[in-house]
């Protein structure tokens, strides 16, 4: 398969790449400024950023307010919806959850941060709930987003979660070729023509998901991909993931962690997953029986009680049994 041909798959695929940073702006889409009864824009380094948030119910008590928030990041061609059943169980449980839409994606402005999404997720949050320490969610793309964060603060991160993706880069991409004209050119005709319709953006779903997707999975995925500048936000992200690698293992090691992949992930195989936590001393490794590339979402009821005795124990004072020989130590959820 040639090199433009994998590139144009993975624009819809949520696969693991770099957060959007170079895009022609617009504003918050005009209709769209709520799609989710819990829906708000935030200006965010000057960039509007979709947001929905889900609280525990009711007067939680002391136990339930010590709860780490929540951040969750989503993955390439993915949004806040990729959460949809993570992010209530995660408020039901005690936990205040916060969802983001990284600019080029969702219901977000496309146009970039003036720096790293790193720092500028960071910047938010300390505006939503200054001098709390934060539980970091990222899947796929959105996990090397999170490692970043906690690479760049590791005593802000009171545990992070990387759902099929690694914040540990382990090969460069050549941007040349994506900057290009004509060739750029010809990446976003293709693109357009094979995913950005129900047909194309099914069939690429199916694949990430491991089964087809219902209607309201197809919709919700591809209006925001129809969305002004998307694709030319997201191709710009790509090209731009070329600086240093900040996220080596050393950096990431401190904080407690949990990496957890789908045993049919055909685009990020789970031995990338293996390799993360056997180099991580406070990580705990989980393999989802039969869930692809986005277990989260069909999968919930595996994915979440790992995810929630995670936080439980950052919250225990960082004490924390993470497997250091992942294949061998820990069974696969059923």
């Amino acid at each position: 398969m040639s090199e433009l041909r994998i590139f144009v798959l993975l624009l819809v695929a949520l696969a693991w790449l770099p957060p959007p940073l170079g895009a022609a702006g617009v504003p918050a889409p005009q209709g769209f400024t709520k799609p989710f009864p819990n829906s708000r824009h935030v200006a965010v380094q000057g960039v509007e950023l979709h947001v929905r948030e889900w609280r525990p119910r009711g007067e939680a008590p002391a136990a339930d307010r010590a709860r780490c928030p929540v951040l969750l990041v989503h993955a390439l061609a993915g949004s806040t919806y990729s959460f949809r059943h993570v992010a209530p169980a995660l408020a039901n449980a005690g936990h205040r959850v916060l969802a983001v839409d990284l600019p080029g994606y969702g219901y977000s402005a496309r146009r970039p941060f003036e720096g790293s999404a790193a720092d500028a997720l960071w910047s938010f949050l300390e505006a939503e709930a200054p001098a709390e320490d934060w539980c970091l969610v990222g899947h796929s793309m959105g996990a090397r987003v999170v490692g970043q964060m906690v690479a760049d603060a590791p005593s802000r991160a009171a545990a992070v979660a990387y759902l099929s993706g690694s914040p540990v880069r382990e090969r460069r991409r050549n941007p040349a070729m994506f900057r290009a004209q004509p060739l750029r050119g010809i990446v976003l005709a293709l693109a357009e023509r094979r995913y950005l319709h129900a047909q194309g953006l099914s069939e690429a779903l199916e694949d990430g998901l491991g089964r087809p997707p219902d209607d309201e999975e197809l919709a919700a995925y591809l209006e925001p991909l129809r969305l002004p500048n998307t694709l030319p936000a997201i191709l710009d992200g790509y090209a731009s993931d070329m600086g240093p690698d900040r996220t080596d293992p050393s950096r990431l090691s401190g904080v407690p962690s949990l990496v957890l992949w789908g045993s049919r992930d055909r685009w990020l195989k789970p031995v990338v997953g293996e390799r993360l936590a056997s180099s991580l001393p406070a990580a705990t490794w989980v393999q989802v029986d039969g869930a692809a590339h986005s277990p989260m979402e069909t999968h919930p009821d595996e994915v979440i009680p790992p995810m929630l005795d995670l936080f439980a124990k950052s919250n225990e004072g960082g004490a924390f049994a993470g497997s250091l020989n992942p294949t061998a130590a820990e069974p696969s959820l059923r």
